[in-house]
C-alpha cells in the first residue's frame, strides 16, 4: 500500500508546487490506489474515478419521506443525488 503525507493536498497549493505539481501528482498514479494517513484512499486515474461514482458500493443509503418540503428541496441537492437520480 502507498501512503500519502497527511499535508499532501495542501503542499499542491503552495506557490513552488503550483507552478509545477506534476511530479508530485505521479504520487497518485500508482497501482494500488495510494490512502492518506486518515485511510481515506485518493484515485488518480479518471477510470477508477469513474468506477467509484458508478458503483452501487458507495451511493448513498435511501432517506425516508420526509414531510417538510424544505427539507425534501434540500435533499434533492446535486450533491445529495446518486446518478442518474
Amino acid at each position: 500500500m502507498h501512503e500519502l503525507p497527511a499535508n499532501f493536498f495542501e503542499r499542491l497549493a503552495t506557490p513552488a508546487l503550483a507552478q509545477n505539481p506534476y511530479a508530485e501528482l505521479q504520487r497518485l498514479f500508482v497501482d494500488p490506489a495510494p490512502r492518506l494517513r486518515s485511510g481515506e484512499v485518493v484515485f488518480g486515474h479518471h477510470a477508477d474515478v469513474e468506477r467509484v461514482l458508478r458503483s452501487p458500493v458507495f451511493l448513498k443509503p435511501r432517506l425516508p419521506p420526509v414531510p417538510l418540503p424544505s427539507v425534501r428541496t434540500m435533499l434533492r441537492m446535486f450533491l445529495l443525488l446518486n446518478a442518474p437520480d
